[in-house]
């Protein structure tokens, strides 16, 4: 999976994402689109300045990540 977190100083926000997860989608759709798909949700958070609070993430940015 893919998620975005600010540093612990809260200078930088970092997109994190599991390759293990990424090369196991390509493996199974012989395609790199889905990939690709999450990444771009992820950079629709950073986008739109979304972070995660400590009970999880927003449902209503999540569509907004989206657009």
């Amino acid at each position: 999976t893919a998620t975005i977190r600010k540093t612990p100083t809260g200078s930088q926000r970092l997109i994190l994402f599991n390759q293990e997860f990424m090369e196991r989608l390509k493996g199974t759709t012989k395609t790199d689109w889905e990939a690709i798909s999450i990444l771009a949700h992820e950079i629709g958070h950073h986008y739109n300045g979304h972070t995660f609070t400590r009970n999880g993430n927003r449902s209503d940015d999540e569509l907004v990540a989206d657009g």
